[in-house]
């Protein structure tokens, strides 16, 4: 866009960062009528932060009972939007939740969310597992069960979609403006690489780049951004393994996912969730000769679980993960300036949520009461840990 220089509009709210969570924060605001900017740094579409890439897993199988909560609230509002485009956005497929060790503490308490909530799950043995599936291939005792509602979201049209209804209800959308500082106050002053807007309310989710927008503020909050490589690996037979379910197996200090890939027919999408290689955001692809842990082991456990498969990855792909030390995610309001919200440190959780997120984080930054108990995911935790405030 062309420079913008200073505004003299005073905006409802202003959103920084246009991946899922700004978009779903924009998109709520926007729907409720209010004046609303949304400023993206890059170019869009881009594939720079953590929104990116046409697929993402959406489960009820969660061992935090809040984020299994969270998804039946987002689940209304993703069907909400595929009934008002006509657009399909999500594919069930199911997900198998794996784990080698008996009665492992994540295993049990997402088995206990499951059926605390009354969500449908089905428990089943390593040989059940191998005779529905022939193409997987696990040995000995593994506790298993099948989430039936999983599936994944059809990522980038969940994105896209979200950015196009926000400019239809009304909103303002800048992207490749980065902003530079931020004034608060009652009215808060937003500055860019374009100009100034000012605001009544303000929603921060920025990402990879969230630290570097809350230090000024006086927040320095325990985040940390991680590489990781997506790696697709190719069927031996074409489609072998297209009606195969997701697939997580906690494996070490992290765990493996997997599932049938929309981006590339013929190959299935596996990634390792294992926090290694600490990045800048700015220098995520800057080349290097360390070795590619997540790799290594993702084409060993191929060899060893995925005999339909070749054991070397034909695509990899790079994504980033904001995460806390608990790899749980925070919401709130600035502790002095309640006019701002903060949302940040979504640890690879954050997408499938991007919606009610952003209705939650636009609602704190207009002074309204959440209607989700946000208690869990507040930034208080850290205020005797490494937060300084």
């Amino acid at each position: 866009m062309a420079g913008h220089m200073a505004s003299t509009v005073v905006y409802d709210c202003i959103v920084v960062g246009g991946g899922i969570i700004g978009s779903g924060a924009a998109y709520q605001m926007a729907k409720e009528g209010h004046k609303t900017l949304l400023l993206e740094q890059f170019s869009l579409p881009h594939a720079r932060g953590s929104s990116s890439g046409p697929s993402r897993i959406i489960r009820n199988a969660y061992a935090e009972d809040h984020h299994s909560a969270m998804v039946q609230e987002v689940q209304k509002t993703w069907e909400d939007i595929e009934r008002e485009t006509n657009t399909t956005l999500r594919r069930q497929t199911g997900m198998l939740v794996l784990n080698q060790r008996r009665n492992a503490e994540s295993f049990v308490s997402t088995r206990q969310t499951l059926v605390k909530r009354q969500l449908p799950f089905e428990d089943l043995t390593t040989q059940q597992l191998t005779a529905r599936y022939p193409l997987m291939s696990y040995e000995g005792h593994y506790d298993c069960l099948m989430d039936t509602e999983a599936g994944f979201l059809i990522a980038n049209k969940c994105l896209q979609l979200l950015q196009d209804l926000f400019k239809k209800y009304g909103g303002t959308l800048h992207d490749g403006e980065k902003v530079t500082r931020i004034e608060p106050g009652r009215i808060v002053t937003v500055h860019t690489s374009k100009g100034q807007y000012k605001t009544g309310a303000l929603v921060l989710a920025a990402g990879p780049w969230a630290s570097e927008l809350l230090k000024p503020l006086g927040l320095h909050l325990p985040l940390k951004v991680w590489k990781v490589n997506v790696c697709y690996f190719k069927e031996k037979v074409h489609g072998c393994y297209a009606n195969y379910p997701i697939m997580i197996d906690e494996v070490g200090e992290g765990f493996v996912y997997c599932f049938p890939s929309q981006d590339y027919p013929g190959y299935m999408k596996f990634g390792y969730h294992l926090l290694w290689d600490e990045v800048d955001p700015d220098s995520r692809d800057k080349w290097t000769d360390k070795r590619q842990v997540d790799i290594d082991h993702l084409k060993s456990y191929v060899r060893k679980h995925y005999p339909g498969l070749e054991s070397e990855p034909s695509i990899i792909e790079k994504c980033m993960y904001t995460c806390t030390p608990g790899e749980d995610i925070i919401i709130d309001t600035h502790p002095v300036h309640h006019n701002i919200a903060i949302g940040c440190g979504f640890s690879g959780k954050g997408f499938k949520m991007g919606p009610l997120i952003g209705k939650i984080l636009g609602d704190l930054a207009m002074g309204k009461p959440p209607k989700y108990d946000i208690k869990p995911i507040r930034m208080n935790r850290f205020m005797n840990q490494k937060a300084k405030l």
